[in-house]
């Protein structure tokens, strides 16, 4: 869908094409708002990065800029469990200092928009690393722009941005059931995305 026709339906439904109201950079700003709540709340974009290692004043690698949280972090293929700073000092583990091909990494954590690994190996090596995460979608900017979460998901966007305009039209009991019905709707996304055995036939869900 493309964010000129969002931009057309709320302008019909308010009967504003003339952007009394309602200004097209509001529903813009209002677009792009609602796809990155809803690619949060269902976790419905996800990515790969690929990190190359050299412990050499290594002091993380740097989280991509459009990352939400993580789903799984490898080294060499093998699962990484996520841990916290502050229990570092509480893990013990030996190291043989004779050993000259190093030690391998088995936990991971988050500090200061890094991701860190423990222990740090002592030898560098290339794309080793892999964080699978869920991501934000591109920024929207302008009318041509078009939405970039799972088509079925659109319509959520559209009725996003009608509950931010009838928050400007002060509608309460508008806003209040748009609301109610489209955290229904984004959990019922996130169950579908994260459950697709669940899902024998596509489901087809009313935007009323």
């Amino acid at each position: 869908m493309q964010l000129s026709e969002v931009i057309t339906y709320v302008q019909r439904l308010f009967g504003d094409e003339n952007e009394i109201q309602i200004q097209v950079d509001d529903i813009i700003t209002w677009a792009d708002e609602g796809q990155k709540e809803i690619a949060r709340q269902t976790e419905c974009l996800q990515k790969e990065a690929v990190f190359d290692y050299n412990p050499v004043g290594f002091t993380g690698f740097q989280l991509p800029l459009d990352f939400i949280s993580a789903k799984r972090v490898t080294y060499e293929g093998l699962p990484l469990r996520q841990t916290i700073i502050t229990d570092l000092d509480n893990i013990g583990i030996e190291v043989d200092n004779s050993d000259a091909t190093g030690i391998s990494p088995t936990m991971y954590y988050f500090w200061g928009n890094k991701i860190s690994i423990f222990p740090e190996p002592r030898l560098a090596s290339v794309q080793k690393f892999k964080l699978f995460y869920v991501a934000l979608p591109p920024q929207l900017n302008q009318i041509s722009d078009a939405l970039t979460i799972p088509s079925n998901m659109h319509n959520d966007v559209r009725r996003f941005v009608l509950m931010r305009a009838r928050e400007l039209n002060e509608d309460s009991n508008e806003v209040s059931r748009i609301e109610q019905q489209l955290s229904a709707r984004m959990a019922d996304s996130k169950y579908e995305m994260w459950n697709p055995s669940s899902n024998t036939y596509p489901s087809v869900r009313p935007y009323d």
